[in-house]
């Protein structure tokens, strides 16, 4: 696996690539790496030709200071991870090169879909989300470029900017993966006491009822009973849990689009501190 540390190198990187017409997947990510990561590896080798990941803990994307001193970092650990999973190429770029001109978070972000949940909850985050993404684009120029569905929000958002820009990249969402006992994985886990983690177990287990009862027919109520079931769980800290069109991510009741069984529940906590999202598909 090549490490690439330089835009210089980057380059070379692509120009091999590209004087061989090699397809490249491109797998975005703040490092930490766990299986989920891996299965994104795993997608983009299946599809392409090659596959270049990136680590970088991008400030612009945290409203929060201590949120972004506290994520996880682990360099060593990550790049083994990526090359037994034999990804072609890991980028480790220098903030220089992401935000040369050291602004971290100057796009707007207009799209209807980046209104609501994370972000009424985390003004700023997909301003900086899109613009270390549209970045990484355009340095890397990726035929195709994959996101975990964990963050839905999120994917829908880069779609929507990919689309918008006419960026020819192909933006593939891939389902969540999940530990045996039902959390979603995420890099945030790590940081979660033993407790805690048990406490978490909520979030999914919510979710699946809340799917359960949409396969029996229940239109009506399924984001209260959602909340109602988290809510009263202690150590947990609901901060949202709503019922959307998957695609518009609009209420149901004003979506043409989630009478044709296209709904997804969406919820964020606080568990023991630690900010977790996850949401599950209703059909």
């Amino acid at each position: 696996m090549q490490l690439i540390k330089s835009q210089e190198e980057l380059q070379g990187f692509l120009d091999d690539l590209r004087s061989r017409q090699a397809t490249l997947g491109f797998v975005p990510t703040m490092g930490a790496l766990h299986q989920g990561h891996v299965s994104l590896v795993q997608r983009a080798l299946q599809e392409n030709d090659a596959c270049i990941a990136s680590i970088y803990v991008n400030p612009a994307q945290f409203n929060d200071p201590k949120d972004f001193e506290c994520y996880p970092r682990q360099e060593g650990s990550d790049i083994h991870t990526l090359a037994q999973a034999s990804c072609t190429a890991v980028f480790l770029p220098e903030y220089s090169t992401i935000y040369p001109k050291g602004n971290t978070a100057s796009t707007e972000v207009h799209y209807e879909v980046a209104q609501g949940l994370e972000g009424k909850h985390r003004p700023g985050h997909f301003s900086g989300v899109v613009a270390v993404v549209r970045r990484f684009f355009e340095l890397i120029a990726p035929d195709r470029a994959y996101f975990g569905l964990k963050d839905y929000q999120q994917y829908l958002v880069i779609r929507a900017m990919a689309a918008e820009l006419n960026m020819g990249i192909d933006i593939v969402g891939c389902e969540t993966v999940r530990d045996p006992d039902g959390l979603a994985m995420s890099s945030r886990n790590q940081l979660l006491r033993e407790q805690d983690r048990t406490t978490a177990l909520h979030i999914s287990a919510t979710l699946r009822e809340v799917k359960a009862a949409y396969s029996k027919g229940e239109r009506k109520g399924l984001a209260a009973l959602g909340r109602k079931l988290l809510q009263g769980c202690n150590g947990l800290d609901l901060e949202y849990f709503e019922v959307l069109d998957a695609k518009s991510l609009r209420p149901m009741e004003h979506s043409a689009e989630a009478q044709k069984d296209e709904v997804v529940a969406l919820v964020a906590a606080r568990v023991g501190g630690i900010r977790l999202i996850d949401n599950m598909r209703l059909c």
